[in-house]
């Protein structure tokens, strides 16, 4: 199958995004690579993400710290709405392919979702492929919810609920570390929001249709990232491919995916997936945006209404109310079991 030229099909606002991008990327070229093209890939990701987080959302706290997370001790950062107040956290996983990005390049994105729902977000700055390779991200994180409690010490946490949430690679963690925790029998997140991941698929019609230059999403370019990530002959494990594995007893999820997106597949494919296992999911599918859209919330309405719709589901269970397609599916597998 040929690529599809996806920028006739961009929205006005995504086009102007990205010549933003490539204006910002030509006037704030990253160092030479001395033959180690990752510290550039790294430079230019974080140059490129400087502009997008520029203008941030105030909110009332917010602390850098370093915690023990069991594999390894990462940095992480709360950002707490209402110093003082118990609050639920949602712990936030970034993108950047498992090998790129950290909490600055996501700030944007991680202020909105606490500003908006009014719970505490903590992002973590989980360890980087390829110098540390599957599982040891799904472990950092699953460390980290294990001493939660540990961690949240005199920060203001309502220790009832806890969500996850992730972007691209992020978002495919989120699965994984709630597979981790089920094998571990520990309780589950009360949501789980999924933005455009990957969760296992080596092809697709999406991969083959979309992808390229635009949004870095070339088959070498995803290829590059799933090699970094996990050696192949660890791909067949479950916290893996997740499409694969036993999803029954995981949280519900919240999926958004992109029409252009070569990823597309992957997240309709796990949408399938939960069905079957009867899990609770509600699937957005948005058009005319690519892939990392949400980093782009300055200047991107759809970012904000995806996130705002995210927040709400945080807010109406902060307040005892699941989302209604939670409901609406438990009342269809009642009524199928009668």
């Amino acid at each position: 199958m040929r690529k599809i030229d996806v920028w006739p099909l961009l929205s006005a606002e995504m086009q102007a995004v990205v010549r933003k991008s490539e204006r910002l990327a030509a006037a704030n070229p990253p160092p030479s690579d001395n033959g180690h093209p990752l510290p550039r890939m790294r430079a230019a990701y974080n140059e490129a993400n400087v502009y997008w987080n520029a203008a941030p959302l105030e909110i009332e706290g917010v602390e850098d710290f370093a915690f023990d997370c069991g594999p390894a001790t990462r940095n992480l950062r709360l950002y707490h709405p209402a110093p003082g107040e118990p609050r639920p956290w949602l712990v936030y996983l970034h993108g950047g392919g498992y090998v790129l990005g950290n909490l600055d390049t996501h700030d944007c994105i991680m202020r909105h979702l606490c500003k908006a729902s009014g719970w505490g977000v903590l992002g973590l700055d989980y360890s980087l492929a390829p110098e540390a390779r599957f599982p040891q991200q799904i472990e950092e994180v699953t460390g980290l919810i294990r001493r939660l409690d540990q961690a949240s010490a005199g920060r203001d946490r309502d220790p009832s609920l806890i969500a996850l949430a992730g972007d691209s690679a992020g978002a495919h963690l989120c699965v994984s570390t709630c597979l981790e925790m089920k094998a571990q029998g520990l309780s589950q997140p009360a949501v789980q929001l999924l933005f455009y991941g990957a969760y296992g698929l080596d092809d697709s019609v999406s991969q083959r249709l979309y992808g390229g230059a635009l949004d870095g999403l070339t088959a070498a370019e995803l290829a590059f990232y799933r090699s970094a990530y996990c050696r192949a002959s660890q791909r067949r494990d479950p916290r893996y491919d997740v499409l694969n594995a036993d999803l029954a007893g995981l949280p519900p999820s919240y999926l958004v995916t992109l029409t252009l997106d070569p990823l597309d597949d992957d997240s309709r494919a796990l949408a399938q997936a939960l069905t079957l296992a009867g899990v609770p999911n509600h699937l957005r599918r948005e058009g005319a945006v690519l892939h990392g859209f949400l980093k782009h919330l300055r200047e991107l309405q759809t970012a904000r209404d995806v996130l705002d719709e995210a927040a709400s589901i945080l807010a109406d269970l902060a307040q005892g109310v699941p989302p209604t397609w939670v409901n609406s599916m438990e009342k269809a597998k009642i009524q199928a079991e009668a």
